[in-house]
């Protein structure tokens, strides 16, 4: 959301909206089967002895195992969870300028960097009127990313105020 910010900043008149890419059909049912199955594993685990004897069937040598490791189905149910979301991250971060496509991390492999970021903005659509960057250390065109955001801008104008 720095990068929102910052563009709306350097921008003003650029609406900036977010949309979360769904991971493909497979990978969502694939998820859920693994969901499925740590639910099984877990609950045979902890209640296999008297699963298996309401159904009438002899403890099979699996669920003996599960229920002497508990360990193990534990580690195991932590495992499904980030197979899981594995499958369902898509990892995208798609940066669209009126349907044009100025980067995409699932083809790049990375997030870009805001100057760049800021360079393809204004080559793909020179019109758009540019403000002035922000003051507190940052110099024209260069863009300082060290987190926090607003919080950072914040605590630069406190020290502004300070020196003053």
């Amino acid at each position: 959301m720095e990068y929102s910010y910052y563009l709306k900043q350097r921008f003003p008149a650029l609406q900036i909206t977010a949309e979360v890419q769904v991971a493909p059909v497979q990978n969502r049912m694939a998820a859920t089967a693994v969901g499925y199955a740590q639910i099984a594993g877990f609950v045979v685990s902890f209640f296999g002895d008297a699963i298996f004897q309401a159904l009438s069937m002899p403890v099979p040598d699996w669920a003996k195992y599960a229920q002497e490791n508990k360990g193990t189905a534990v580690m195991l149910f932590f495992v499904g969870n980030m197979v899981s979301n594995s499958l369902t991250q898509t990892g995208a971060f798609e940066v669209y300028l009126g349907g044009q496509l100025l980067h995409s991390k699932i083809k790049t492999g990375g997030v870009p960097d805001f100057n760049s970021l800021l360079a393809k903005v204004q080559a793909a659509n020179p019109e758009l009127e540019m403000a002035a960057p922000p003051q507190g250390g940052q110099k024209q065109g260069r863009f300082v990313n060290q987190g926090g955001g607003q919080q950072q801008q914040q605590q630069q104008q406190q020290q502004q105020q300070q020196q003053q």
